[in-house]
């Protein structure tokens, strides 16, 4: 006959003992690095653990695009202009700034050129792009690039365009991401 556990004995012991073997089974096969919590226990970042690849929490927003090309901003002049421009923390090690860019008339095109710091990126990129909803336009994607400057410091982004042929108007709607190296 098995023995009789004493209060506060051999079962309590057990069951610590198990508890403990949960959690470093739990901390094993957690595909989550770490779970960061805050002051009342609340997940502010995790891994998805169920299927092991990427975030669980914080839930991220995504920015919409308007969809029909004009509404966007545009220029109908030759020479370069600023159109869109963001000063972002820098978070992340790289950047990622991908523009739709395109016209709704025939015959109009144009050059997309990036500016991170102040300083031109690469070289200027021709679109030749014609219709009214984003599936016509064109997608110029530049980076992912190291972003320059130090952890939570401002860094000005800035998107240019200039029409190089018609007599449309030429638009743009940047989008711009931290990405990880």
């Amino acid at each position: 006959m098995p023995p009789i556990p004493r209060p506060g004995g051999d079962l309590l012991d057990e069951l610590d003992r198990l508890k403990r073997r949960v959690a470093e089974l739990e901390r094993r096969g957690s595909p989550s690095l770490a779970t960061i919590k805050d002051a009342s226990g609340n997940v502010l970042i995790a891994g998805d653990s169920v299927s092991g690849t990427g975030l669980a929490r914080p839930y991220l927003s995504s920015p919409m695009t308007p969809g029909y090309v004009p509404d966007w901003l545009g220029t109908q002049l030759a020479t370069w202009q600023t159109k869109w421009v963001q000063a972002v923390y820098k978070q992340h090690p790289k950047i990622a700034v991908i523009v739709y860019a395109g016209s709704e008339t025939s015959g109009t095109a144009g050059q997309v050129r990036l500016l991170v710091g102040g300083t031109v990126i690469g070289d200027p990129v021709t679109v030749t792009a014609v219709g009214t909803t984003i599936y016509n336009a064109a997608t110029v994607t530049f980076g992912p690039m190291p972003w320059p400057g130090t952890h939570m410091t401002p860094v000005p982004i800035e998107v240019q365009l200039q029409r190089t042929a018609g007599s449309g108007w030429f638009r743009a709607y940047p989008i711009i991401w931290g990405v990880e190296s």
